[in-house]
């Protein structure tokens, strides 16, 4: 397309005030929130299916699902309490020589 376009491909049923997010691997992410949350994302195996027919996802802004919202969703892997916001995240290895 000539212009430039945001779609919204894939979404977290789950409402967050996302403060820092940083990606893991091409299909998942690590996003901490405002009230303390530390939350990894991951997109669905049939969702994964989808990227390979529509790379661009322009078929996904036509394609909406509940509440206007988008018609992939998010898997939460994992959700941890810190109990402070979190103001950083930066993917490490914890290996001295790891790459």
């Amino acid at each position: 397309p000539s212009d430039n376009t945001l779609v919204v491909f894939a979404d977290d049923t789950f409402p967050r005030w996302v403060t820092q997010a940083t990606m893991l691997d091409f299909y998942t992410a690590a996003v901490g929130d405002k009230f303390g949350n530390l939350a990894v994302l991951r997109l669905a195996q049939e969702s994964k299916d989808n990227i390979e027919d529509d790379p661009t996802g322009n078929k996904a802004i036509w394609d909406r699902g509940l509440l206007n919202g988008a018609s992939q969703k998010l898997d939460m892997i994992n959700m941890f309490h810190i109990g402070e916001s979190v103001t950083y995240l930066e993917l490490a290895t914890l290996i001295p020589g790891g790459s």
